[in-house]
């Protein structure tokens, strides 16, 4: 699993990946803002959403925000079957714990 950056679309699911032994990979700083405020977060989220969207803010509601445990800074790559997916942080300028990411064949 990787989470290109902490926000509950993109990092909620990992408790389920986390159970199955799967590795999670993820900036180091979303390492940080899940596991250092990621009830602070989830609280957020899901005022903001109970107007809108009651029945996702009652699921932000029920989760627990899992860190990824495998993080990097800069530039990690992986090779799955065929395809290397590589994925950079462009520092400066960009929010700090996204990734942007593409895949060669």
């Amino acid at each position: 699993m990787v989470n290109t950056h902490h926000h509950f679309d993109h990092s909620f699911g990992n408790a389920v990946f986390a159970a199955l032994g799967a590795p999670i990979w993820g900036h180091e700083e979303t390492a940080v803002l899940l596991g250092a405020h990621g009830a602070a977060l989830r609280e957020q989220w899901h005022r903001e959403w109970l107007e809108v969207e009651p029945a996702l803010a009652a699921e932000l509601a029920a989760v627990t925000p899992t860190p990824p445990d495998h993080t990097v800074r800069t530039r990690p790559s992986w090779t799955w079957a065929a395809a290397r997916s590589s994925w950079r942080h462009f520092g400066r300028g960009t929010p700090p714990a996204t990734w942007w990411s593409w895949c060669r064949r």
